[in-house]
């Protein structure tokens, strides 16, 4: 017989493996859209990773027997996130594309701060808690020390893309707020499927008036580039995150996205031969440390609020 406790710990631990799955695919992103960017404009790319992701969700939900047709008052709540998802994805790949995936997966990494902001104040069902936010200063700082040196100016990006990846996460941050608003109404499987098939319709239609530059024939590499974001990224990890977001706190599953920078960098080693910062081990145990303090004092019902 399973005790309230057991049942507790499994819960806490399938979390955790699912936020840090997610986390893990997400890391790998930067480098995929830099070399899908290599062979296809910008908007081409994000209309094959939408259209693939639409595909996935689909035979997911046809496979489970899940409705995938929506009445109108969850269509117009699907339409926000429409919007929000194909700014968010838009800023982040031209911004990538103007900068190196090291500092891309890092810009795009305080996007719990954005989203612990707009949780606070526009959900209202997820305070911020004091111990919480010294958590994520201190993960932070892991990352600024991982990536000191690739923080500094010059180097192969601009201040441009970085400003457009800093754009992408207070996004980011707004949608995840957004969805824990919306999810309660519009089915996860529904909301994803029907968003990106949305998305990638305006992306077809927005590059074909747009872009008007030679298609290059995708390399292996490309396709697998395309593939990962589509299939993956947009996929399976956004099935799972927006599962997440509807059983559990934001503030108590997004700052496992902190581990998402260390694996950005190891793929751009090794696809990009990006070398990996001198302070890697000692921002990885600041993060690490950072990700402990957040997941406990998450879970804990004596830390004190901010207002």
């Amino acid at each position: 017989m399973t005790t309230s406790g057991e049942a507790h710990s499994r819960e806490t631990l399938n979390r955790t493996v699912m936020a840090l799955g997610c986390a893990l695919i997400w890391g790998g992103q930067s480098v995929a859209v830099k070399v899908s960017l290599f062979e296809w404009p910008p908007l081409a790319v994000m209309a094959a990773r939408f259209a693939l992701a639409a595909a996935v969700l689909g035979v997911f939900a046809i496979g489970s027997g899940l409705p995938l047709r929506a009445d109108g008052r969850q269509l117009r709540m699907i339409a926000g996130n429409v919007v929000l998802l194909v700014v968010q994805i838009g800023l982040f790949t031209v911004g990538t594309a103007q900068t190196t995936s090291a500092r891309s997966v890092v810009i795009v990494n305080t996007f719990p701060f954005f989203a612990a902001l707009a949780c606070h104040f526009i959900t209202h069902d997820s305070p911020l808690r004091r111990s919480q936010f010294i958590g994520l200063l201190l993960a932070f700082s892991g990352l600024s020390a991982v990536f000191a040196h690739r923080l500094s100016p010059g180097g192969a990006s601009t201040s441009a893309g970085d400003l457009l990846v800093l754009s992408a996460a207070a996004v980011m941050g707004l949608k995840i707020a957004y969805v824990r608003r919306i999810v309660d109404h519009v089915p996860p499987v529904q909301l994803l499927f029907v968003s990106s098939a949305a998305a990638a319709a305006l992306c077809v239609a927005a590059s074909a008036a747009f872009e008007t530059h030679e298609y290059r024939r995708l390399t292996p590499a490309g396709m697998a580039s395309i593939g990962y974001q589509g299939c993956l990224a947009s996929g399976l990890a956004a099935l799972l995150w927006t599962l997440l977001l509807e059983r559990n706190s934001p503030n108590s599953v997004t700052v496992f996205r902190l581990t998402s920078p260390p694996v950005g960098v190891f793929f751009g080693w090794l696809i990009l031969s990006e070398e990996p910062s001198p302070g890697l081990l000692a921002g990885c145990v600041l993060i690490v440390a950072g990700i402990l303090c957040v997941h406990h004092r998450s879970n804990s019902s004596t830390a004190e609020a901010i207002p």
